[in-house]
């Protein structure tokens, strides 16, 4: 029989559950259901993330004519950036930042890029 798993997040908990991109184990409480499977809280972060900054700009696009380029790929990362930013201001402001959202960030604002670009 298998060694029991513990959530990483709660030590206490065993759990058979484990995240479908990183492998950690994981509570049910914890566990995002996503489409492509079960995710970690921060995985499924991640994924959200690059989903809304595509959202975001092909709402750009679809405003600006869909005539996509550097212009439309600027205004769609700086607009994907600037929500990001308001809400770790004071993170970076105290000097102490958790990188996690700062790679959602990433994520979201290239995602926004790529709904730009011009086929």
């Amino acid at each position: 029989m298998a060694e029991p798993m513990h959530c990483y997040r709660h030590p206490k908990r065993e759990t058979r559950v484990s995240c479908a991109t990183c492998g950690r184990p994981m509570c049910t409480e914890c566990m995002v259901a996503t489409d492509v499977g079960i995710k970690c809280p921060d995985d499924a972060t991640w994924l959200i993330s690059a989903a809304a900054g595509y959202g975001a700009g092909v709402l750009i696009n679809r405003a600006g004519g869909r005539n996509g380029g550097p212009l439309a790929i600027v205004i769609s990362v700086l607009a994907t950036a600037v929500p990001f930013l308001v809400l770790l201001a004071p993170n970076l402001l105290a000097g102490a930042l958790n990188p996690r959202p700062l790679i959602a960030m990433v994520f979201a604002v290239i995602a926004a890029g790529v709904a730009n670009r011009r086929i």
